[in-house]
């Protein structure tokens, strides 16, 4: 998903998870999910969230998205569309599939790391 934050400088990713979980799986399992992601996306060379502190995840429980998950879920926000380079970036396939190949490592990784496991 790509941001549409009304700042022309906000740039980068961040990933959103639940501010209050309701259940197991929307709490340590989505925050360590959420910490893969944003890792893989770095280590792919994408720039972080200068618009969300807190390591580029933002917490939140106004989304019925996340809000509602029984699983564990983590909404990305991997671009910004109102800055104007990042915005014409990911028009190019080759950004993209770079997205997508960071975005795969980052769940291949919290699956090896165990926390992918099943959720009661």
């Amino acid at each position: 998903h790509g941001d549409g934050s009304e700042s022309s400088t906000a740039i980068g990713y961040y990933a959103i998870v639940v501010a209050t979980p309701q259940n197991e799986s929307q709490g340590e399992p989505s925050q360590a999910l959420a910490a893969e992601l944003v890792a893989a996306l770095g280590e792919a060379g994408f720039p972080p969230s200068n618009i969300v502190a807190e390591g580029a995840i933002s917490y939140r429980d106004d989304l019925a998205t996340i809000n509602h998950a029984e699983v564990p879920a983590v909404l990305m926000e991997l671009a910004q569309f109102r800055h104007p380079e990042e915005s014409q970036l990911v028009q190019d396939g080759a950004v993209r599939q770079r997205y997508a190949e960071a975005l795969a490592a980052g769940i291949e990784q919290w699956l090896d790391d165990g926390a992918g496991s099943p959720v009661p």
